[in-house]
């Protein structure tokens, strides 16, 4: 997901900082609250959304994609980031939470852990491989479909799927169920976002949606009215974390609703310094949630607050973006390799004599 500084678009920026404070909101719920309560409202595409900007930044033409600098970009942004942060997190997770340590490791090294980052990876890979065999628009949906369809099969059939493996911890993870090793059924599922992204980049300038408040006013309302709709007849359900849907095609409409109307308002705003910020290190921000979310919820403990109360999780998820903004400046100004920055690798590659330009 990242991108050279004159590459960037503040839109884009814009639209995942919005998604990102939603995350915060979403685990808010679990973390300072105890269970989800609101969030289903944009759950069909707060997630599915970062899939579809994913895409989009994949590249602006599937011709120029270049193999070899594809891969250390994934190494660079996505591979090094996480072994680092999981290696790190790992101890005082087992310390502090009730969880299986054995477990918990396998999961690291299954890339099973910290699931969202993997599967923007992964995706990437799928899609580099898939324009190295062919690097060809149609080619590249129609292998989409079929990978989607194996997924939605693996998906409604699961537990017969994997029944001749379910002892085997390190398919099977008692942790982090129905989560195959890279997370692969689910980029299966996912890969129609990533894809709409790419074809978006790549029709975008030939593509004339209306931009008035109206008009993005008329999506968000067609989304809500869908959503009460939704819960008042279909009660669809969708859990990306564990590969769990109900009313998948119907979730498909809603998340690309949702996504419309994220567009729109990303694209007539465009930017606000910082929203913009933590989009542009939206994977920092990620890694970094649940931790300051913990954080808040002992303060708002000691003060004798309701955490069960909405105001409680979306204040506390605020607060928690707050706090987490100086981690992320220390991050990028002393350890810029957590961020994935090309020249802290060309650095380090210098300094190595490594003949590796990143």
């Amino acid at each position: 997901m990242a991108m050279n500084f004159q590459q960037r678009k503040d839109w884009v920026d814009f639209g995942k900082g919005l998604l990102m404070i939603l995350v915060y909101v979403y685990h808010s719920e679990v973390i300072i609250g105890s269970q989800h309560s609101f969030s289903w409202w944009f759950a069909p595409f707060f997630l599915t959304g970062f899939f579809f900007l994913s895409g989009y930044l994949y590249t602006s033409n599937i011709r120029l994609v270049n193999f070899k600098e594809k891969l250390k970009q994934v190494f660079r942004t996505i591979l090094v980031p996480y072994v680092i942060f999981m290696v790190f997190m790992l101890g005082p997770k087992i310390m502090l939470l009730d969880i299986d340590a054995e477990q918990q490791i396998i999961d690291v090294l299954m890339f099973r852990a910290s699931w969202f980052v993997v599967v923007i990876g992964v995706l990437q890979i799928i899609y580099t491989c898939l324009i190295r065999i062919k690097a060809d628009l149609l080619f590249v949906s129609l292998a989409t479909i079929i990978l989607f369809g194996l997924g939605y099969f693996i998906q409604v059939n699961y537990d017969d799927f994997l029944s001749f493996v379910n002892n085997n911890i390190y398919i099977q993870s008692k942790e982090l169920p129905n989560r195959f090793p890279f997370c692969f059924n689910i980029c299966m599922i996912m890969s129609p976002f990533f894809l709409l992204g790419i074809i978006y980049r790549h029709f975008e300038t030939s593509i004339l949606i209306p931009n008035s408040w109206k008009f993005i006013g008329g999506c968000v309302v067609c989304y809500i009215g869908l959503m009460g709709l939704d819960s008042c007849f279909f009660d669809s359900h969708i859990v990306v974390v564990t590969n769990s849907y109900k009313n998948l095609p119907l979730i498909f409409i809603y998340a690309f609703v949702g996504i419309l109307s994220l567009l729109l308002i990303s694209k007539k705003v465009s930017s606000i310094r910082f929203v913009n910020y933590i989009g542009r290190y939206s994977l920092l921000f990620y890694y970094l949630n649940a931790f300051a979310l913990r954080i808040v919820r002992v303060v708002l403990l000691k003060l004798h607050i309701d955490l069960e109360s909405t105001w409680s999780i979306i204040i506390g998820a605020l607060i928690a973006v707050a706090l987490t903004f100086p981690m992320v400046m220390f991050i990028n100004r002393y350890l810029p390799v957590l961020s994935g920055q090309k020249e802290a690798f060309n650095r380090i590659s210098r300094a190595l004599n490594l003949n590796i330009q990143w």
